[in-house]
């Protein structure tokens, strides 16, 4: 808890910095890494190391061609994906941190599985889940394709395609749900599920010359053998 507030007290410290002027012309060195440097011992010299690594952060973008101020709304951008990524930090996954690391201290080679981990690893020993057959990544809080498994509901129904957007994911009869802005576990918990269920997607094809266009696609769930290369 302490943690999340002092990190979200400084995103907010960090979007009323980049609200202001800043001055690019000043001499001034950022250390990369901090690893042997001291802790800030005051509030002072720790605004003062974060306007220096804003700063920092901001010429890196500008290096590759940008404006200060696409410059700035892309760091800002950064920081706000940052701030919600700490809200969907959820209390199953502090519990496997924190065992994690208590059962590290006796044994370096054992860890403490979530309900979810668990779930992980079984995939990974069985080289087998039940699903659309589809590898899922997050693009700007977009669900994007990365790659269709073949063999899958989602390559023999030549409907998906490597980088259509997911934006609605729908069980069986229920009302579809926007998944814009999930965390990517949730997406996949629902996207997987019981053999011979149907799942319905609503996706903005990565073909489409109007960004507006949406398809509505029905799966039916099955099993999908991963390669184990």
């Amino acid at each position: 808890n302490l943690f999340a507030t002092r990190a979200e007290t400084r995103i907010h410290w960090i979007f009323d910095e980049l609200n202001k002027e800043i001055d690019l012309t000043t001499k001034e060195v950022f250390l990369i890494d901090r690893a042997k440097t001291p802790w800030c011992a005051t509030q002072q010299e720790a605004d003062e190391l974060w306007r220096k690594r804003l700063k920092f952060e901001l010429l890196q973008d500008m290096l590759n061609k940008k404006t200060l101020e696409e410059a700035k709304k892309t760091v800002r951008k950064r920081y706000e994906r940052m701030l919600k990524n700490l809200d969907d930090i959820e209390s199953n996954e502090l519990s496997e941190w924190f065992l994690s690391t208590i059962t590290r201290l006796y044994d370096p080679h054992s860890t403490y599985f979530s309900a979810t981990t668990f779930e992980d690893f079984g995939i990974q020993m069985r080289l087998q889940l039940v699903g659309i057959g589809a590898l899922l990544g997050l693009e700007d809080d977009y669900c994007v394709i990365k790659e269709i498994i073949a063999g899958g509901p989602a390559d023999l129904s030549k409907q998906l395609h490597p980088n259509d957007k997911i934006l609605y994911v729908g069980q069986e009869e229920v009302e579809p749900v926007e998944v814009i802005g999930m965390k990517l576990r949730k997406i996949v918990d629902m996207i997987r599920g019981q053999k011979n269920t149907h799942i319905k997607l609503i996706i903005q094809p990565a073909d489409a010359s109007d960004p507006s266009i949406r398809k509505e696609i029905l799966l039916t769930r099955d099993v999908i053998t991963l390669d184990s290369a």
